[in-house]
């Protein structure tokens, strides 16, 4: 798994997995303190740490982890064949989802959107045995939060379907779990209020530190660019950084929206349109911009209303080919060829993607990989065992070489705000930064902290880290270098 790390949600969940294997309870063992993970519920990390308790080493337990992951991906095939029998084109909306790159991307990365997406369409093909169809939807809570919606969406659907008996039934089989998951993180939260803290462990907390209430406007207005640009990159994928591609791909995720809309009329489509509005609803409102991978459990809904849509334009432009004015049947032959165009594009990008870019990408994770471990390997022999090191993909690190280590936090106000100036002043303090949490080393990859950011931007971050007086460089490698941070801790 060359690209473990790289969402460093990964490795979260993983050292998490960890913790709960060896018996040490659902903490985040990287961090110095070793708090308890109050963050992300323990649905996910419950299935990853079957890996460790196959094979307890590390990195050897990744291809294990790995499958664990992967077996997730033909399952929710397999359940979105099943509900999206509700729909016109089962077949060729389950091959195209298949085929998808991104679906094939998060297949092999450990993230829980693949499993939390295939649990809630189990319980939507389920939703005839209201018990079954409400444990599921509390399993898919357990592994991502966002699946509290469901509850609602599900008690709505019975209610309206006139199943009264079963929409209390379902709440009240749903809401225990919830209740349960909150009370625990409540009664484990570290009571600390620091931003690494909060970042780590309080979902909510770090929410109300980032988002200020004078500027939560910014945050719906880009939440809602991305939700447009991740749905549609899912059909047009993002090959290239353009501005028309962007276009294209945010009008095809109208397109689909819409088609959604008219197909929400019918009651069994019902449940999905409206746990995915709620699920988009918590997103726009969210402090981290949502792109493909938030989009990827409601894709068959999706690209059900995308297919729909799609055939009822090609419906209206045939019956231009045919009109008996010549200008109409012109038109039509335009916005044909134009349409033509758009489908083909998609197409072609999407297989791009899957054959040339995915595979470079992986090329890329393997060198800064193997970079990695080549700096792993000389902290393991030259720093000592108690020693807490600085890194951007700390949890990583902590696998690798047994250090505790946390990540410099920068709030996402500042990308929400394009203000890089803003961000760029916490790499400045990066010193004052480590010191309160108690690091004595940094280890700083010349390809860290780049997510998200302009690559002039990013060479600035870099310099002004390197720059700082209080780093003496104790080890130099091609891709990053090793420092020590005078009086630290």
């Amino acid at each position: 798994m060359p690209q473990f790390g790289e969402t460093h949600d990964d490795s979260i969940y993983y050292v998490s997995a960890k913790s709960l294997a060896e018996g040490g309870g659902y903490r985040i063992p990287s961090l110095p303190a070793e708090p308890f993970q109050t963050k992300y519920p323990p649905g996910y990390s419950w299935l990853l740490a079957l890996a460790w308790l196959i094979e307890p080493r590390f990195p050897a337990n990744l291809q294990y982890a790995m499958l664990l992951n992967w077996l997730v991906f033909p399952a929710f095939l397999a359940l979105s064949y099943l509900w999206l029998r509700r729909t016109a084109r089962p077949l060729v909306s389950t091959a195209l989802i298949a085929l998808n790159p991104y679906l094939i991307l998060f297949s092999t990365y450990m993230m829980s959107e693949l499993l939390f997406g295939a649990l809630i369409l189990a319980a939507l093909v389920l939703s005839r045995r209201v018990l079954i169809a409400a444990l599921l939807g509390a399993a898919a809570y357990l592994v991502r939060t966002g699946g509290v919606v469901l509850a609602a969406a599900g008690a709505l659907s019975f209610w309206q379907e006139g199943r009264r008996r079963d929409a209390i039934f379902f709440g009240a089989i749903f809401v225990p779990f919830v209740a349960g998951w909150m009370y625990w993180a409540r009664t484990h939260q570290d009571p600390g209020t620091d931003i690494v803290t909060m970042y780590y462990t309080n979902y909510l907390g770090y929410r109300i530190q980032s988002v200020p209430l004078n500027e939560f406007h910014l945050f719906v207005w880009k939440n809602l660019d991305g939700v447009l640009w991740g749905i549609g990159s899912l059909f047009i994928p993002r090959i290239l950084d353009s501005l028309l591609i962007k276009i294209l791909s945010q009008t095809l995720a109208v397109a689909a929206i819409i088609g959604v809309c008219r197909m929400a009329k019918r009651p069994e489509i019902r449940p999905f349109v409206y746990f995915s509005a709620l699920y988009v609803m918590i997103l726009l409102v969210w402090h981290y911009p949502p792109n493909e991978r938030f989009m990827l459990p409601l894709f068959p809904l999706l690209m059900a209303g995308f297919l729909a849509e799609m055939e009822r334009f090609w419906r209206g432009i045939v019956a231009g080919f045919r009109h008996p004015d010549r200008s109409q049947r012109a038109a039509g032959w335009i916005i044909g060829g134009v349409f033509a165009a758009v489908i083909l594009g998609a197409a072609v990008s999407q297989v791009i993607t899957l054959t040339t870019m995915m595979p470079a990408m992986l090329d890329m994770q393997r060198s800064r990989t193997g970079a990695q471990r080549e700096a792993y390997a000389w902290i393991n022999q030259n720093l000592p065992p108690q020693a807490n090191v600085m890194a951007a993909m700390d949890p990583t690190l902590y696998l690798y070489t047994n250090r505790h280590s946390c990540q410099l936090i920068v709030p996402t106000i500042h990308w929400y705000r394009d203000d890089p100036k803003g961000a760029l002043k916490h790499y400045e303090d990066l010193v004052g930064y480590a010191r309160k949490q108690r690091m004595e080393y940094l280890y700083l990859g010349y390809k860290d902290y780049s997510r998200d950011m302009a690559e002039e931007d990013h060479k600035d971050v870099i310099r002004v880290m390197k720059e700082s007086k209080a780093l003496k460089l104790l080890k130099e490698f091609k891709t990053g270098g090793i420092y020590r941070i005078e009086g630290g801790q």
